[in-house]
C-alpha cells in the first residue's frame, strides 16, 4: 500500500496533543463534572481530521500489526462488559459514572488504535521529545523558584488548578499530593512546578531522563545537538526530581538504572561514574537549598525509607503524610472488591461509589482493572503488557540497523524500549494511569515508533531481495 493513500494527520497537531499534556491542571471548560483540557480538544480535532480523510478524501487505514488492535479491543470490551455488575448493586449515580468512564476511556484509548493504523512520521516524535527536553528546563527552573517562593510568600508560589476533575470526589480538600497544597517539612515544600502533585513532576523528570540519557548511553543521535544544553537539561532534571521528595520518582530512577545496566551491558565502572556525578549534583542541591529551608532533603529521604522498612512503622518512625501504606491499602481494597464480582468486576469507574469500598481509587492499573473489570480486564491488561514486551524485544533486535541511514529512528527505538519498561512497571506496581490520556499518549508514541520500524525492516528486506536477484543474474 502506498503511503500517500494512507490517512496522514498534520505533524503540528500530533505535537500539540503531546505538548498539551503539560497543561493538564488547566481546563477549557467543564462538562458534567469533567474538565475538558487542551489534550481533549486537540484529540477531538485529530479524530475529526481522520474521519474527514477517510470519508471524503478516500484515504485508507494501514494497520501494521493487527494483533495490537485485538489486545486494545479486548481491554475496551472488558471496560464495557463490566457494566453488567451494576444491575446487582448500583444506583443512578453509579450508572452515570460508568457511562462517563467508558466514554472517556474509549476516547483516550482510541489514540492507541489510530497510531498503529495511520501514517505519522518518526521525525514528528523526535520533535515532540525535543520540545519536552526544552520544556523540562523551564519546568524545573520554576520548581526551584517554588522552593524559595513558598517560604517567602512570593508570587506564583502555587498555581491555581482550574481543571474541575481535580476537585471532584473530595480532591479539593488538603490531602497532600493531590493538590498543589503540598505537604511541607518545616520550611521545605515539595516541588510541583506546573503539575498537580510532586509525583507527577517526578514522573515527568524520569521521562526526560530517558530522553536525555538513553541516546548518550547507546551511541545514538542525541535529541539536541548542543552538548552544553543537553547536560544543563540533565542537571535541571536531576535537581527537579530531587526536590519532589518522591519515593515514586526514586523507585523509577533505580528501576531505570537497573534496566540500562542489564540491557546495555554497561560496565559497572561507567555506571559508577554516572552515579557519582548524580550524587554530586544531588549533594550540591541539598547544601544550597538548606541555606533557605534549614532542612536536608537527603535526611528526609533517609527517614522516610527507614520508617517504611522499620518494624515500627505503625509508630512514630513513619514520615508524616507517607503515601506508601495508602497504596497498599488501596490494593487490598481492590482485591476485596474483585472477590465480590470476580468475572465482571464491580463496574468501570465505580471504586468510589461501591458500598464496601474504603478508597476513592486504586493506585495500580492492574489492580484497578481487577476490581472494576474483573478477570477479563486483568487478563486483557496482562496481554497488553506481554505484547508490548514483545514489541520491546522487536525494537531491541532492530534498533541499530537504521543508525547510519535513519539515525533519528534508531534513537527513538532505544527510547521506546525504556519507555515501555517504565510505563508498565509504574502502572503495575506504583500508580493507575490506564484510564488517563497520559498512558495512551505514551502507548501511542511507542506504536508510532514500532510502526515506522516495521516499515523500515520491510523496506530493507525488499532491497536485500532485489540485490540478491541482481547478484544471481550476474
Amino acid at each position: 500500500m502506498q503511503s500517500e493513500n494512507v490517512i496522514t494527520p498534520p505533524s503540528w497537531l500530533i505535537i500539540l496533543i503531546h505538548f498539551s499534556t503539560l497543561l493538564g491542571i488547566f481546563q477549557l471548560f467543564s462538562f458534567m463534572g469533567y474538565g475538558v483540557t487542551f489534550v481533549d480538544f486537540f484529540l477531538s480535532i485529530l479524530y475529526l481530521i481522520i474521519l474527514k480523510q477517510f470519508v471524503f478524501d478516500k484515504r485508507k487505514f494501514s494497520i501494521m500489526d493487527s494483533k495490537v488492535l485485538v489486545v486494545i479491543i479486548l481491554l475496551l470490551f472488558a471496560v464495557f462488559f463490566s457494566g453488567i455488575a451494576l444491575f446487582f448493586w448500583a444506583g443512578r449515580e453509579s450508572y452515570v459514572q460508568y457511562l462517563k468512564t467508558i466514554s472517556h476511556f474509549t476516547f483516550v484509548a482510541l489514540y492507541g488504535v489510530v497510531t498503529i493504523s495511520i501514517e505519522i512520521s518518526y521525525k514528528t516524535v523526535f520533535s515532540i521529545l525535543r520540545i519536552y527536553l526544552y520544556s523540562s528546563i523551564i519546568i524545573n527552573l520554576y520548581a526551584i523558584y517554588q522552593l524559595i517562593a513558598r517560604i517567602y510568600f512570593l508570587p506564583l508560589a502555587y498555581i491555581d488548578i482550574t481543571n474541575i476533575s481535580f476537585q471532584t470526589r473530595d480532591f479539593d480538600r488538603e490531602v497532600g499530593e493531590y493538590t498543589q497544597v503540598v505537604l511541607n517539612f518545616e520550611n521545605f515544600y515539595r516541588a510541583t512546578s506546573i503539575f498537580s502533585e510532586p509525583s507527577a513532576l517526578a514522573w515527568f523528570n524520569i521521562y526526560c531522563l530517558v530522553i536525555i540519557l538513553i541516546p548518550l548511553l547507546t551511541r545514538n543521535k542525541p535529541i539536541v545537538k548542543q552538548r552544553w544544553l543537553l547536560y544543563f537539561a540533565l542537571g535541571m532534571t536531576i535537581v527537579g526530581l530531587f526536590l519532589t521528595f518522591s519515593l515514586t520518582g526514586m523507585l523509577l530512577l533505580f528501576f531505570l538504572i537497573l534496566s540500562i545496566v542489564v540491557l546495555e551491558k554497561i560496565k559497572m565502572l561507567k555506571m559508577l561514574v554516572v552515579t557519582f556525578a548524580v550524587m554530586i549534583i544531588v549533594a550540591t542541591t541539598d547544601v544550597i537549598q538548606m541555606n533557605f529551608t534549614e532542612v536536608s532533603i537527603a535526611e528526609l529521604f533517609y527517614s522516610r525509607i527507614t520508617g517504611l522498612l522499620s518494624a515500627k512503622t505503625r509508630g512514630n518512625l513513619m514520615t508524616v503524610g507517607e503515601s506508601a501504606p495508602d497504596r497498599i491499602q488501596s490494593i487490598q481494597n481492590a482485591i476485596n472488591l474483585f472477590l465480590d464480582y470476580p468475572i465482571t468486576g464491580i463496574g468501570s469507574g465505580n471504586t468510589y461509589y461501591y458500598p464496601k469500598s474504603t478508597k476513592r481509587f486504586t493506585q495500580s492499573s492492574f489492580f484497578h482493572l481487577l476490581a472494576e473489570t474483573g478477570l477479563i480486564g486483568a487478563f486483557a491488561f496482562l496481554f497488553l503488557t506481554i505484547y508490548f514486551i514483545r514489541i520491546m524485544l522487536y525494537l531491541y533486535k532492530h534498533r541499530f540497523k537504521s543508525i547510519e541511514t535513519m539515525p533519528e529512528l534508531a534513537t527513538l527505538q532505544s527510547f521506546a524500549i525504556y519507555l515501555i519498561l517504565i510505563v508498565f512497571f509504574s502502572n503495575i506496581f506504583i500508580g493507575s494511569a490506564i484510564g488517563n490520556y497520559g498512558f495512551w499518549l505514551e502507548i501511542g508514541l511507542i506504536l508510532i515508533i514500532y510502526r515506522q520500524t516495521i516499515k523500515y525492516v520491510e523496506q530493507s528486506d525488499k532491497l536485500k531481495k532485489i540485490e540478491n536477484v541482481n547478484y544471481s543474474v550476474q
